[in-house]
């Protein structure tokens, strides 16, 4: 079993700020998005086949 994770960095200091596991290897480049709210989301795709997911994640708030 494996456990990925999506990890976000500081770009003035390289420091990890956020860590986010999911289901399955990644296998696409992340994109980002602000939504009207100006809320933040990163969306990747995730594994293949049957065990393929879209994951999403927030920016806190």
């Amino acid at each position: 079993m494996f456990i990925i994770h999506l990890y976000a960095f500081d770009k003035a200091t390289g420091n990890e700020v956020w860590r986010g596991t999911t289901p399955f290897p990644t296998n696409a480049n992340p994109m980002t998005y602000r939504a009207r709210s100006g809320r933040q989301f990163v969306v990747i795709a995730t594994g293949t086949g049957q065990d393929a997911a879209l994951v999403a994640f927030a920016q806190p708030k």
